[in-house]
């Protein structure tokens, strides 16, 4: 799968409010009087105090000059004022206790509840956010944008399914909303609604087709659905119109790996000189490449990934280390270089000794070099380890049925279905139980 997601939303949030608050100023509408239910009543000083620090090129000399002048009689208006002046420097804190000033004194104050609950939201309390837009909601007040934080606030909460019906509801309002039609992607996403998402994405990249966000999802989804080939369609589009990260060409790469060889190493060429490529999806191509037999391209790939070793931050170059130890581990074994495959595993045991990728290499190897007994005692040890116990039993069931052991080798076949049914075992089952003379 493609990582991917919508992480704009508080530069997204942050633009809206900004225009807003403008529109509001513009408008008059922050000095609206007793006619307009939503906004508070200034006085005529107020208007302007609040004007000339709204005005002021320092953001930090308009709260200082607000802040001289305001008393315990002041208006909501002016509070709310402060809370933008605080918004815009990304003092959220302060705003937040600003707008909630304003609300305290005009309760029904709708500007201010809204910034109040854009502001929770940045400050990761979407509770508080989904509260005060919920309020807003029962009240009729609220508009699209209303509905648009009220869906940003109840994902937050990991609540999907309430927050959909948010997006919906904006795109009831303003159908062309780019913010709600995203909000609702991610909502089918994380729901797996994967013939929801290609029809979605369908229409949002009609709109704006070079969003790589969309192909990712779009590409996410087709995976999902087992249709591969439609994935690789999808990964080739972006591509040519130049929005395919490194990501995206790795794993096309891996698409074209069974069908068209030589085109899928160009892609995983491209990825790697891209440089952004996940470790995981790094092995993931090098384990493809050994599948297929291309030893030389997984050699150069492995040597490539050690070139970002020195600049990689300490947890990931230790996780990047043990995946080009296995990775070596796996290319000296298909090149029968067994003395050395031997060495490099000791060398990864001597880190972990309980490390069952390893553990079992080092039987495999053994084995190779017609260590029967050695290999045997070594899947015995791997046996013991959570999530081995099917591979080592199936690997000793082998050893013992070509030494002729049937009646042996069948009972570690029947341990091993204890841990991991396979219901293509049970051919295997029925052979051995015949050479047992069962």
């Amino acid at each position: 799968m493609i990582k991917d997601g919508f992480d704009e939303k508080e530069h997204s949030m942050r633009t809206i409010f900004l225009w807003y608050l403008l529109q509001l100023i513009s408008c008059g509408l922050l000095f609206a009087q007793a006619a307009d239910p939503f906004s508070p009543t200034v006085t005529r000083a107020e208007s302007e105090l609040i004007q000339k620090a709204m005005g002021m090129p320092d953001e930090q000399d308009g709260v200082e000059l607000l802040q001289e002048e305001m008393s315990e009689t002041s208006s909501a208006a002016l509070y709310f004022s402060l809370g933008s002046l605080f918004f815009q420097m990304e003092n959220y804190p302060e705003a937040a206790e600003a707008y909630e000033q304003a609300v305290g004194r005009y309760p029904g104050f709708r500007d201010a509840k809204i910034n109040l609950g854009r502001v929770y939201v940045l400050l990761e309390r979407p509770e508080e956010s989904v509260r005060v837009f919920q309020e807003l909601v029962r009240d009729g007040s609220a508009d699209a944008e209303t509905y648009l934080l009220l869906g940003h606030g109840l994902m937050m909460m990991n609540q999907s399914l309430s927050a959909e019906t948010a997006y919906r509801q904006v795109l009831l309002l303003d159908q062309m909303n780019v913010d709600a039609k995203q909000g609702l992607l991610n909502c089918l996403l994380s729901q797996q609604r994967d013939a929801d998402v290609l029809s979605l994405t369908d229409e949002l990249l009609q709109q704006e087709v070079t969003r790589k966000a969309y192909w990712a999802a779009r590409v996410n989804a087709q995976l999902s659905l087992g249709k591969s080939e439609e994935a690789a369609s999808s990964i080739e589009q972006a591509r040519r119109l130049g929005v395919a990260d490194s990501e995206m060409l790795a794993l096309l790469g891996q698409l074209y790996l069974d069908e068209i060889p030589e085109e899928a190493v160009i892609r995983l060429e491209e990825s790697f000189a891209g440089g952004e490529i996940s470790i995981q999806r790094r092995a993931q191509v090098v384990l493809g490449l050994l599948y297929l037999g291309r030893l030389r391209d997984a050699e150069r790939f492995i040597d490539e990934m050690g070139s970002h070793l020195s600049s990689m931050p300490e947890a990931e170059r230790a996780e990047m280390e043990g995946l080009m130890l296995n990775l070596n581990i796996r290319l000296a074994l298909l090149q029968k270089r067994f003395d050395e495959a031997g060495d490099l595993v000791q060398k990864g045991l001597e880190r972990n000794p309980l490390d069952g990728e390893l553990l079992g290499m080092r039987a495999e190897i053994l084995l190779e070099q017609g260590m029967e007994e050695e290999s045997l005692i070594v899947l015995e040890q791997l046996a013991r380890l959570p999530g081995f116990e099917a591979e080592a039993l199936l690997k000793s069931a082998q050893i013992q049925a070509d030494r002729g052991q049937w009646a042996f080798a069948l009972q570690l076949v029947e341990r091993a279905q204890v841990f991991e049914e396979k219901p293509q075992l049970q051919a295997y089952v029925q052979q051995l139980r015949r050479m047992a003379g069962e």
